[in-house]
């Protein structure tokens, strides 16, 4: 404990230098060129919307983020986003639950390129994704209630990954080897043949694991091709993602000694038509998913699950621009089944209706409202109305609020699920809720702030619990629970104003979150793990136009366990078409656990160098 109060300090100390210094000192009159991308089209709404006219709590992961950042995976990059709490069972993104706000790991919709990839079986599986870093364009991270935007499963946030769109030819090869005999190749290339613009990646890791029982070999390939122009365009996408991985008390600590394999393969094609003020953009995707459990390597016949998921479906989206603003109205048809050993086979089919506003006309406020209506087999209709609304008191600070209701249905795990440390329960209710947020933000270049507070007021939400240690975990329904909070957020960017500076850029962000849940006499596997505090820097320092440092530094403090700080850095060294990376993760090699009785890594090294060239 010592330990993490001690980081903790340090870490303040070093926030607290810069922030006193520009409030102290004035800005000098010049005008500064433009360092946030405000025009980025981001997933608050289902229409348009320029950064700058969220009125929405939305983070996004830059490009320019992706490379500084000291991580190698989906899962790494999104500690480093606020009020994002990523509990990780083993190291290298083998499996990560992702939470926001402190929703739980179920309550969090993943989407590719606007495609929804969450895993019916279990939210365990929903980052299993085929993509690399050098795939990813940029990563929107939104916050508070999704239901009217996107149905069941964004019940405290959404998650979109932006592949990247590239036209022109290049290529790209990596190698990077680390600690643990950490070993990763990648390549990845564009290439144009005729009308269609390319895109395909392959990637390898393995390691012999930190710890006995944790190593990992995962492989990833993916594909994209794009053919049209602005006005009508195709897109079709293919990914497929193998692990196969050390499970070491990944479920039960009971049983220490589990092993899994997984493997994911997922289809999405879209069409996009432009007509004037209107356009309209059907789409197709496919998800299967099979995931093969063992619950005692050493004795794989005992006890062993064997699932595949298959989820396909299609959704229509029009968007209408008129004097009264924009207006998107769509619907989806989704099915999704299951068949396995242990949850016997099943099949649902969901049906879906939206409606978004965004009212022009009403300046200095921003108005958008909508409904989500969605008709589940087993549980028949549910609407989700919401409402956001802002006003731009001055050209630097805006003001905005929201409400919305959201929902969520079981998984089939949790429905049905039967093993020795694990037992779900069919008669399971959805969980629903009501979420508000209100908020500002500030820019005044070379710096921004962000400040929001939120609650939500959540029913029937579904928590594992047990009685004892010697318990089996099971489903339940927690009848009524309260959660609220507050975000904090600082970007500086001093070479905006003076160019002759080292020192790039600093990002700070601190949530806290306060919960009444509460499970009687009952031990709670994963709603009483959430972050209560949650304190997060970003450094960037340039000694030269080819090396560059950074420091990522993270203070959590979660409600069931200890607290800690964890260091990352990455130096990066720029040379013609090489670029050479070294990355040091938990520096200090702090001891801490996202779970229970589950270690992470301490100290790891990694050197990678990255082969690049292109033609435009």
């Amino acid at each position: 404990m010592k330990t993490g109060i001690t980081q903790s300090r340090r870490l303040l100390s070093i926030i607290a230098a810069p922030l006193i210094s520009i409030l102290s000192t004035s800005s000098p009159a010049q005008d500064y060129p433009v360092f946030r991308a405000d025009d980025i089209v981001v997933t608050a709404n289902r229409t348009p919307t320029a950064f700058a006219e969220l009125t929405r709590n939305v983070t996004v992961i830059s490009s320019d983020d992706i490379t500084r950042f000291p991580v190698n995976n989906i899962n790494d990059l999104l500690e480093y986003v606020s009020a994002v709490d990523v509990v990780q069972r083993g190291a290298e993104g083998i499996q990560a639950d992702v939470s926001i706000r402190g929703c739980s790991y179920e309550q969090t919709l993943i989407l590719v390129d606007g495609i929804k990839v969450n895993d019916p079986q279990t939210g365990h599986h929903n980052m299993n994704l085929p993509l690399i870093l050098s795939d990813i364009d940029r990563i929107e991270v939104l916050k508070g209630h999704g239901s009217r935007l996107f149905g069941p499963g964004a019940f405290g946030g959404a998650i979109n990954i932006i592949t990247k769109k590239q036209t022109g030819k290049s290529a790209e090869a990596n190698i990077t080897a680390g600690d643990f005999r950490y070993g990763e190749g990648n390549v990845s290339l564009v290439y144009p043949l005729s009308s269609l613009d390319n895109h395909i990646s392959f990637s390898k890791r393995k390691s012999d694991g930190y710890r006995k029982n944790t190593e990992f070999d995962i492989y990833n390939a993916y594909f994209s091709t794009s053919y049209g122009d602005s006005l009508n365009k195709i897109d079709i996408a293919f990914g497929h993602t193998d692990k196969k991985f050390g499970a070491n008390s990944f479920y039960s600590d009971i049983f220490p000694n589990e092993w899994e394999h997984t493997r994911l393969y997922f289809l999405n094609m879209s069409y996009q038509n432009n007509f004037r003020a209107s356009s309209f953009s059907p789409g197709l995707f496919w998800r299967r998913h099979e995931d093969d459990f063992v619950l005692d390597r050493d004795r794989p016949d005992w006890y062993r699950n064997k699932h595949n998921t298959g989820i396909y479906g299609f959704e229509i989206k029009s968007v209408y621009n008129s004097k009264y603003g924009i207006t998107a109205i769509g619907g989806e048809f989704v099915r999704e089944e299951i068949s396995g050993n242990s949850l016997n086979d099943h099949l649902r089919s969901r049906s879906g209706l939206f409606l978004e506003q965004n009212i022009d006309g009403i300046e200095p406020f921003i108005l958008a409202l909508g409904t989500n209506a969605c008709y589940y087999s087993e549980w028949g209709w549910t609407i989700s109305p919401g409402i956001d609304a802002g006003c731009l008191v001055t050209d630097n600070l805006k003001l905005y609020s929201s409400i919305g209701r959201s929902f969520r249905v079981p998984t089939f795990t949790e429905l049905y699920y039967q093993s020795p440390a694990n037992a779900g329960d069919e008669n399971l209710k959805p969980e629903e809720s009501i979420s508000y947020e209100t908020g500002l933000t500030y820019t005044r270049k070379p710096y921004f702030t962000k400040i929001s507070l939120f609650l939500q007021d959540g029913n029937n939400l579904i928590d594992w619990v047990r009685e004892n240690d010697s318990s089996p975990w099971k489903a339940r329904n927690i009848s009524s629970i309260l959660t609220g909070g507050f975000e904090y957020s600082f970007e500086l960017y001093p070479d905006v104003a003076f160019h002759n500076l080292r020192f790039s850029g600093l990002r700070i962000s601190y949530s806290y979150l306060d919960s009444d849940r509460k499970t009687a006499d009952f031990e709670s596997k994963y709603v009483l793990n959430y972050l209560r505090h949650q304190l997060q820097s970003n450094i960037n320092i340039g000694f030269s136009e080819k090396i560059s440092n950074s420091w990522m530094i993270r203070y959590e403090d979660r409600v069931n366990g200890k607290s800690y700080s964890i260091f990352d850095t990455r130096f990066r060294w720029l040379w013609k078409s090489i670029k050479i990376h070294f990355d040091i993760t938990n520096l200090f090699d702090t001891d801490y656990e996202d779970i229970s009785s589950i270690p992470m890594p301490g100290r790891w090294l990694r050197l990678g160098i990255t082969y690049s060239i292109s033609s435009r």
